[in-house]
């Protein structure tokens, strides 16, 4: 991989310290290499270059116009393949084609 991409994964919150407020929360991974990139991409993940663009990915997913809390609520899935260990969301608009 020639540049540094970024992806959208459940939130360590949960997946590590089991916190349930985190259940439905993701939040920004590296791609570690070539061969997660193409996981991810075959899943139907999300793949940026720009940091500050994931993040307000990251921002609309937890906090859609639906949720109308404070606790982050995304409306995507979380498939089994991991990228660093922690699930890859895919945004349900995708994950439904």
């Amino acid at each position: 991989m020639k540049n540094q991409h970024y992806t959208l994964v459940h939130h360590t919150g949960y997946s590590v310290c089991g916190n349930l407020a985190f259940i439905r929360a993701v939040e920004i991974d590296f791609v570690p290499d070539t061969k997660t990139f193409k996981k991810i991409k075959e899943v139907g993940g999300f793949l940026y270059t720009d940091y500050f663009a994931i993040s307000e990915v990251e921002y609309m997913v937890n906090y859609s116009p639906d949720n109308k809390g404070i606790v982050p609520l995304c409306g995507g899935e979380f498939v089994e393949d991991t990228c660093n260990g922690n699930r890859i969301y895919v945004h349900k608009s995708r994950s439904q084609s």
